[in-house]
């Protein structure tokens, strides 16, 4: 049995869309559909104080259309691109055992009850479709990111939800859990794009050759990446990596 698994990604998101896939694949079992947006479409992210993703309804929109165009009471997953999978096959066996309720997302590290919605199993169902509308509204009309309103409307409209368990599917900032799961979402938590960026690379650095992918990064933010090495780690494998031919930020 397969389950298809969409996700967005655009330009300055490549390397993530390309580890993500290469890793997805590996299990027979997902139909990775992954979905491509120009950059333009993020051009209002960062201009909101609460999260850098706030104001911007691109994923939610994007639900709408594949659960418009699926057979209802279907199930998919729908994750955000920077995403670790580490074991393909246990997730797709642990996505199986989880089809009970309507709605299942990770959890968040601090508050167990409180879903991160980067990473989610969607049964296309109506009253899930009027969800991602009232988000999409929610979005439009506040400075609260989407998971906040997701959340907020879960227990409203008292829709069948659960988390996925940990440490099987988990954060970045779960510490001893990472070398245990299947799955684990990057996180970040800065107010630029690049300091962003190099955060999500320091992460991913320990888990792949970022030299690899040296050609999907840009400039300016591998740059700074080796400097926060060099200042932090400066005997580690990526402290040794090239600079490349641009100017760098300070961090």
């Amino acid at each position: 049995m397969s389950i298809d698994w969409y996700y967005v990604w655009s330009p300055k998101y490549e390397i993530f869309h390309q580890i993500l896939y290469s890793e997805l694949v590996k299990c027979p079992h997902f139909r990775v559909k992954p979905i491509f947006k120009d950059q333009e479409a993020f051009a209002n992210t960062y201009k909101k104080s609460n999260h850098f993703l706030s104001g911007n309804t691109v994923k939610e929109e994007v639900l709408l259309e594949i659960m418009e165009s699926m057979a209802e009471n279907e199930y998919f997953i729908f994750s955000d691109v920077d995403m670790i999978v580490r074991d393909p096959i246990k997730l797709y066996e642990l996505i199986e055992r989880s089809k009970t309720h309507d709605l299942v997302f990770s959890r968040e590290a601090g508050d167990r009850l409180f879903y991160n919605v980067g990473f989610g199993l969607i049964k296309n169902t109506k009253k899930n479709m009027e969800l991602f509308k009232k988000t999409i509204d929610g979005i439009n009309n506040s400075d609260k990111p989407d998971g906040d309103w997701i959340n907020k409307f879960i227990k409203e409209m008292d829709i069948p939800a659960t988390g996925f368990p940990i440490p099987e599917v988990c954060q970045s900032n779960m510490g001893n859990n990472l070398h245990k799961c299947y799955i684990f979402q990057i996180l970040c938590g800065n107010s630029t794009y690049i300091n962003n960026m190099v955060e999500k690379l320091i992460s991913l650095s320990y888990y792949y050759n970022l030299i690899d992918y040296i050609e999907l990064v840009e400039p300016i933010v591998w740059n700074n990446l080796i400097l926060y090495f060099k200042r932090r780690e400066p005997y580690s494998l990526v402290a040794s990596f090239p600079m490349r031919l641009a100017p760098a930020s300070a961090l």
